[in-house]
């Protein structure tokens, strides 16, 4: 999936305008975009957080939905 969305935000090389350009008649924005492999903060459902402590914790970003 990721995969796709990255493939359909990219320039096509014969008329260079994206896939997502065509569809829309607008330009994408890519500032969501992280690279893999970095540092991610994750917050905790609200079942499971207590009024003590952190909210959130660290990970590490591997892929988009």
């Amino acid at each position: 999936m990721t995969a796709c969305c990255i493939l359909n935000r990219v320039p096509h090389k014969k008329l260079d305008l994206t896939p997502y350009e065509l569809r829309k008649r607008y330009a994408p924005n890519l500032n969501y975009l992280k690279m893999w492999g970095c540092l991610a903060k994750v917050t905790l459902l609200s079942h499971k957080c207590s009024n003590i402590g952190s909210k959130m914790f660290d990970a590490v970003f591997i892929g988009y939905a």
